[in-house]
């Protein structure tokens, strides 16, 4: 069983990713499975994650990554999609310098909006999920969003 659901969840992800075209989006290019295991292949990005590319940044640098951030998570809900766990080591970097554009991966535990009824588990990262366990919804995008952002913004 567990194996199945890693497949379904890495399906997803590749549906979810192959529809979504915007620089803000990590694109996928390919996926196959070999001798059970599954493989999906994007392009490289340089600039690492986002906790890795935000140390010893400027805040102009910062609050431009954290615009383009929130333009793709409006991306995401404008096309009907809930990612469900928005964190700084899901967010990739196109560079290393300060006007390095980020794009969001990870779409393993997303959602389709119309598909929000018939779960009421919320799935995610602990200390970005909303505290008060509602189910899957563009809020609880927000909520990992707005903790993300301030993890960029304010920690170091």
């Amino acid at each position: 069983l567990g194996d199945v659901y890693k497949r379904q969840d890495i399906q997803r992800a590749v549906v979810v990713a192959a529809r979504l075209q915007h620089p803000g989006v990590v694109p996928i290019e390919c996926a196959f499975i070999d001798n059970g295991s599954v493989y999906v292949q994007s392009r490289f990005y340089t600039g690492g994650n986002l906790r890795q590319w935000a140390i010893g940044k400027s805040a102009e640098a910062r609050l431009l990554a954290a615009s383009r951030i929130a333009s793709a998570v409006a991306f995401l809900h404008d096309n009907q999609i809930l990612h469900r766990d928005l964190k700084p080591e899901n967010i990739v970097m196109d560079g290393n310098d300060d006007c390095a554009p980020p794009a969001l991966c990870d779409f393993d535990l997303s959602l389709d909006i119309s598909q929000t009824q018939q779960t009421t588990k919320e799935r995610g990262t602990m200390l970005y999920m909303p505290l008060d366990g509602t189910p899957p919804s563009e809020k609880g995008d927000v909520y990992s969003l707005g903790v993300t952002l301030f993890d960029l913004l304010v920690c170091e």
